[in-house]
């Protein structure tokens, strides 16, 4: 009888104490998506509590799946911004592929605006001034993170920007020429890059314009569809 994805998944899901990597202990299952499931785990390299990305079971051996989780590591190491999500590392090898990522206590906005409607003034101005820090830092090193959006963003004390799964150099963004994104933050040039791109910084800008404007009203600028969708 063959495998499903979700057989295969439950069989290879981690419980409390399970080793996911030598110094890396599983606490707990956070939640997951098409490529990735997320769990809180102890680092003792670090000392510290942290979140481990893993390839899901039935991708462990695609290789663009592993060049994306190795890019996204390269890139958190290279960027060093107080409101962006730290990385610490990746392993691409091995039976658990999976990425090191800093632990962020706090809800994702999406979250925090579905539970409580709007952001009063006093959490959005600071809010906004945040995301914009991050995103000139981004556009300064030529990185463009093409999925600025609520649920990528972590109301943890000062806002944190996470997610760079997405994210490309600006050449690599210039070049694209597929859609890449999440419905309803995406920018037009984005959508249609063959048509009108290229893709760059301004994108995010857009991401951000329509991230704020959900966080003010509660609402999606252009209506429809899931709020939280997954990346396209």
């Amino acid at each position: 009888m063959a495998v499903t994805e979700a057989t295969e998944t439950k069989r290879w899901e981690l419980v409390e104490g399970d080793p996911i990597a030598p110094g890396l202990t599983a606490l707990r299952r956070l939640g997951g998506g098409r490529r990735y499931e997320a769990y809180l785990a102890f680092n003792a390299h670090l000392h510290a509590i942290v979140v481990a990305k893993l390839v899901r079971p039935h991708l462990v051996g695609d290789g663009h799946t592993l060049a994306g989780l190795a890019s996204e590591a390269a890139m958190l190491e290279r960027l060093q911004h107080p409101v962006i999500l730290r990385g610490f590392g990746a392993t691409v090898d091995g039976p658990r592929p999976h990425l090191v990522l800093e632990h962020l206590e706090g809800p994702r906005l999406s979250t925090l605006v579905r539970r409580h409607g709007p952001l009063p003034p006093e959490q959005l101005v600071p809010l906004a001034l945040a995301i914009c820090s991050a995103l000139h830092y981004l556009a300064a090193e030529r990185v463009v993170h093409l999925d600025v959006k609520p649920a990528n963003t972590i109301m943890s004390g000062p806002p944190r920007l996470i997610d760079l799964s997405v994210a490309l150099s600006l050449d690599e963004a210039a070049a694209l020429d597929r859609p890449i994104g999440t419905d309803g933050y995406m920018a037009p040039e984005q959508c249609d890059p063959a048509a009108l791109g290229p893709v760059g910084p301004p994108a995010d800008v857009f991401g951000l314009g329509a991230t704020l404007y959900r966080a003010a009203t509660g609402r999606r600028p252009f209506g429809g569809g899931d709020p939280d969708a997954e990346q396209t």
